[in-house]
């Protein structure tokens, strides 16, 4: 049966994998203005929708789990996984904090992770207010830093680019493409880490990981 919430008498329902319509969200209303090519797991909200007939109706809010390139987890020999993006439509009120639960529960689900982190962009007067109702611990700030390139208009994380491409110079890059230029530095950054998920609108850490 489909997970559904009722919120101020409007009903949203809960699915996974709508990766081209979440992007789409995310393109449109996302600060940054650009998606992760490749998420791990897609967890989003549907309006006026309900499964009948394959309907799953109108998506509102997303959030999105992929790789993370901190490197310095992976050298702990921790499993990592990272909320890249949540995101709703401006004009609709639905509590985040619901979605980002129920998605940390799908992503328990399999079993290939030990810690979910996200960051709370300071530069934007973010300051993880969603994370903290849903109980993920505060962990620490993250320096501004370059974390990739816009290459013909399209954003490449840095890691990705020196595997797909042999290099990250950019006077070679600029020999294969008509446009290469450097993503705009991210501002100081807080990072949030979640353990375990649990019952209810929120996340237990209980000194469990996921």
């Amino acid at each position: 049966m489909t997970d559904c919430l009722e919120y101020k008498g409007n009903t949203f329902y809960f699915h996974t994998g709508e990766r081209q319509t979440a992007r789409e969200l995310v393109l449109k209303y996302h600060y940054s203005g650009r998606c992760h090519e490749n998420p791990i797991l897609v967890g989003s909200l549907h309006f006026g929708g309900g499964g009948l007939y394959g309907d799953k109706g109108e998506l509102v809010a997303t959030c999105i789990f992929s790789h993370s390139n901190i490197n310095t987890w992976s050298l702990k020999k921790v499993d990592l996984i990272e909320l890249v993006r949540l995101c709703r439509k401006e004009e609709v009120q639905v509590p985040l904090s619901w979605l980002v639960s129920r998605t940390v529960k799908e992503v328990k689900k399999l079993g290939r992770f030990d810690i979910a982190i996200s960051y709370a962009d300071a530069t934007q007067d973010h300051h993880g207010g969603i994370y903290q109702a849903c109980s993920w611990n505060f962990h620490t700030y993250r320096t501004p830093k370059e974390d990739g390139l816009v290459i013909d208009g399209t954003f490449v994380p840095k890691r990705t680019v020196s595997t797909r491409y042999g290099t990250y110079r950019r006077d070679k890059l600029g020999e294969m493409f008509d446009e290469v230029k450097q993503e705009t530095l991210y501002g100081t950054c807080l990072l949030y880490t979640s353990d375990a998920a649990d019952e209810g609108l929120g996340v237990d850490l209980g000194g469990r990981r996921i």
